[in-house]
């Protein structure tokens, strides 16, 4: 769902390559997955549009692809302190090894999860690395406003 400061959504359920592709040229339109552990929308969502769409079919550049999944979302649904490396704000941080970072889930294995990652950070805690999650628990309920 789409959602503006005027509180305008758009919710698309269009199977469409050129429809979807044309999505993710506008500006304001932001990345986000309604997909449950049984699909792969739930691992594959941002690894496709970052590295699919904008580092390799440049259909939005890489700093674009990242804003609409991180800051840009933060804004729009009033998160604060998070979706940009800034001081004070949480160090949610993802490093990746562009040339290596891929969504790997399909319909028969929808739960394998995107291969490239060097780093992640939640919250300032180190939750990932080289592809191996740490057993780090950093993560929380976001609400709006918060």
């Amino acid at each position: 769902m789409l959602y503006t400061k005027l509180g305008i959504g758009i919710h698309t359920y269009s199977q469409s390559e050129d429809v979807m592709k044309e999505f993710l040229k506008q500006p304001f339109v932001v990345t986000g997955s309604d997909g449950v552990s049984s699909h792969p929308r739930a691992t594959d969502t941002f690894p496709e549009v970052i590295k699919k769409y904008a580092a390799d079919q440049n259909l939005q550049s890489l700093a674009q692809a990242i804003h609409t999944s991180s800051g840009l979302t933060a804004e729009i649904f009033g998160i604060k302190k998070r979706g940009f490396l800034k001081v004070d704000n949480y160090a949610d941080i993802l490093v990746i090894d562009l040339g290596k970072y891929k969504a790997n889930s399909s319909y028969q294995e929808p739960t394998l999860y995107a291969t490239g990652i060097k780093h992640v950070f939640l919250n300032g805690k180190h939750v990932i690395e080289n592809d191996v999650y740490k057993g780090v628990l950093a993560g929380k309920s976001l609400r709006k406003n918060e």
